[in-house]
């Protein structure tokens, strides 16, 4: 892939995610958002993708303990503890269902499904609010999504680099980056049109000022 067609690739997603925003509104983008984070602290085994694993993992011993017939024992008229520690031995000796081995497999994948999940959720939500801001949340959602999957793009820092020192501090970087990228055509346009975009700005501010009031009306 040459250089000309990552950075083709790297707008064309950012267009695709900003559209989406706008036409959706800042409510649903938020949405989309948080389950985004959500996933990338799941796919952190230092952040939740621990806790998640333990659950899962215990979710799934006690199912295999009760298709043993574990509870049986325990809830018959003579409970037998004895009976129900052997069944807990056999099944853990099958092992766990997330392991070392495919830990960063499973977690990734539990990634995959909570950016799926939000976006089936950010489209069921009804209301639009403020297309601006969905814009620019739709924007930050496409660079979070460039990083995290479109590896040609980031190895070949078409990207800017981000900090490393923490999920949090990369987030803050990322919202930098689409302050500037959405600053861009507006520092483009000041440059050729020096002090009358201040006046084309102003004459934009009073017309959509009125547009809305003689919708209300």
């Amino acid at each position: 892939m040459t250089e000309t067609q990552r950075t083709l690739l790297l707008i064309f997603i950012l267009f695709i995610f900003a559209y989406q925003g706008f036409r959706r509104g800042f409510t649903a983008e938020l949405v989309k958002f948080a389950l985004i984070m959500l996933g990338i602290a799941v796919n952190k085994p230092t952040a939740v993708g621990q806790i998640i694993i333990f659950l899962i993992n215990r979710i799934f011993f006690f199912v295999q303990f009760m298709l043993s017939g574990g509870l049986v024992p325990l809830f018959s008229s003579e409970a037998d503890f004895s009976q129900a520690q052997q069944i807990a031995a056999e099944v853990a000796a099958k092992g766990l269902l997330i392991n070392a081995q495919n830990q960063e497999t499973a977690l990734f994948f539990l990634m995959l499904v909570l950016v799926l999940l939000g976006y089936v959720v950010s489209a069921r939500v009804k209301k639009r609010t403020s297309p601006l801001l969905g814009l620019f949340m739709g924007l930050i959602n496409g660079l979070i999504l460039a990083y995290l999957f479109v590896a040609p793009i980031a190895a070949d820092t078409l990207l800017p680099g981000l900090p490393g020192t923490g999920m949090w501090d990369d987030l803050i970087a990322i919202f930098k980056q689409a302050f500037a990228v959405l600053l861009t055509p507006v520092q483009w346009l000041y440059e050729v049109m020096g002090a009358w975009f201040f006046v084309a700005l102003i004459v934009l501010i009073i017309l959509f000022a009125a547009s809305g009031l003689s919708r209300r009306r």
